[in-house]
C-alpha cells in the first residue's frame, strides 16, 4: 500500500463512519 491508498482508505472510512453517526442520530432523534 502507497500513501496515497492509505489516505484513500482513511478518507473513506471517515466519511462511512459520519454517515452511520448521522444515521443513528436521525434515528434517535
Amino acid at each position: 500500500m502507497d500513501t496515497w491508498t492509505k489516505i484513500y482508505y482513511a478518507i473513506a472510512i471517515a466519511y462511512y463512519v459520519i454517515y452511520i453517526l448521522n444515521t443513528v442520530l436521525q434515528f434517535i432523534g
